[in-house]
């Protein structure tokens, strides 16, 4: 199986529309199993849009045709109908966009639901507002639970905050799951490199790094340069990443899009893991009943 991640930054890159063709042709061709996405933005003000057979909706907030998500699925569908998505929101972003994530399936799809994670002070129009889209899926046969997630940074404006989000995730992902394995996909605003922050909640509530994990890698960190909310940062680091709740040999991890070279089509950097499907299911089987 193959799982991607990446961070579009969407409508805030130029060359827009052909960056998300880049990404729609490279989903095809290499085959992605499943896909999640985040900042998956549409214009507050843009026409609402129907989804077609192919969306599973997660939210009230009306898909608009200006969804990056939708747009993607466009270019995938002239190509291939394998492919079911989902979307939902997070925040208000920019002012102008309804910030939100995305997962694209090409294995069944069971159902998705949209997880609110941060406190109830926050507001749809707050940034700090963070969400995650969490789907269930079907591997031989059995369950698979995928979420889509862009926490929130560690500590802001003298406010912690992941520490909180990253609790309510962890619990409510494994309220949905059971005993069914878990993988946990995106940007979660905390470097690997740091110690005692974010990072270090996630192993020791005992989630399993890809990377860490991976017996062939190629490349490492996805962020190497100062982006929004890590604007002093002085050097390259690892804030997206593939979770898993079970510990199993990923064969393969792989940087994509690097956002330092000309094949860049995002602020971050995309990351590929490839796992066998039948280790994952059945690891889950002798490892159960899951870690609380």
């Amino acid at each position: 199986m193959k799982f991607l991640t990446l961070n579009t930054h969407s409508w805030l890159e130029i060359h827009q529309i052909h960056k998300i063709k880049i990404l729609a042709d490279f989903i095809v061709d290499e085959q992605i199993d499943v896909v999640a996405l985040q900042e998956i933005n549409q214009n507050l003000v843009s026409a609402p849009v129907d989804g077609g057979e192919a969306f599973l909706p997660a939210t009230d907030v009306p898909l608009k045709e200006s969804n990056f998500a939708f747009i993607l699925m466009k270019f995938i569908q002239e190509r291939t109908g394998e492919y079911r998505w989902s979307w939902g929101d997070s925040h208000e972003g920019w002012n102008r966009y309804d910030e939100g994530l995305s997962i694209l399936s090409r294995i069944p799809v069971r159902r998705v639901q949209l997880l609110e994670l941060s406190e109830a002070r926050f507001t749809y129009t707050d940034v700090f507002r963070r969400c995650a889209l969490a789907a269930e899926v079907e591997v031989q046969g059995k369950s698979l639970w995928i979420a889509s997630v862009h926490m929130n940074w560690w500590l802001m404006h003298d406010i912690h905050l992941f520490e909180h989000d990253f609790a309510v995730l962890d619990q409510q992902m494994r309220d949905l799951a059971g005993d069914s394995p878990i993988v946990l996909l995106g940007d979660f605003n905390n470097d690997a490199a740091i110690e005692d922050e974010g990072y270090r909640q996630i192993l020791q509530a005992g989630w399993h790094d890809a990377f860490e994990l991976a017996q062939l890698k190629e490349g490492e960190f996805t962020v190497h340069k100062k982006i929004s909310g890590w604007e002093s940062a002085t050097r390259e680091m690892r804030i997206d990443f593939v979770f898993s709740s079970e510990k199993v040999p990923f064969e393969k991890y792989t940087v994509v899009f690097p956002d330092n070279s000309e094949d860049a089509i995002s602020d971050h950097s995309g990351i590929v893991v490839e796992i066998d499907a039948a280790t994952l299911m059945q690891t889950a089987d002798l490892t159960s009943p899951k870690q609380q």
